[in-house]
C-alpha cells in the first residue's frame, strides 16, 4: 500500500513539475532541511546538474542506494553537480492542494 501511495505522489509531482521542456528552466520548488527550518529552493542550484532523489525510511532499496549516491557526489565534486534528496513526508509540500 505504501508503495502505491508513494507512486501516486511521485506521479502527481511529475505532473506538477514537468512543465519545462528541453533547454527551459525547471519550475522552482523548495524543501526544508530535515532537522532545521532552512529551506532549499531548486533555483538555488541554477547552473548545476541536479540528481533529485525521492526516498522513504521504510524503502530498503532507497537505503541501499545512499552509499552510491554519496559516492557519485564525491566523484563529481569538481563538477557543477549536486544531490537533492526528498523524503516521502516532504513530498506533500510540493504537490498542489488538489492532489493532497
Amino acid at each position: 500500500m505504501m508503495k502505491i501511495v508513494l507512486l501516486v505522489l511521485c506521479l502527481a509531482m511529475t505532473q506538477t513539475l514537468s512543465a519545462a521542456g528541453e533547454g527551459e528552466t525547471a519550475p522552482d520548488f523548495s524543501l526544508n532541511e530535515l532537522d532545521s527550518t532552512k529551506q532549499h529552493k531548486l533555483s538555488d542550484y541554477r547552473g548545476k546538474v541536479i540528481y533529485l532523489d525521492f526516498w522513504a525510511s521504510w524503502c530498503a532499496p532507497c537505503r541501499v542506494s545512499f552509499p552510491d549516491i554519496i559516492q557519485l557526489k564525491q566523484d563529481l565534486a569538481d563538477q557543477p553537480f549536486d544531490v537533492i534528496a526528498a523524503a516521502e513526508f516532504q513530498l506533500t509540500s510540493l504537490l498542489p492542494s488538489a492532489t493532497r
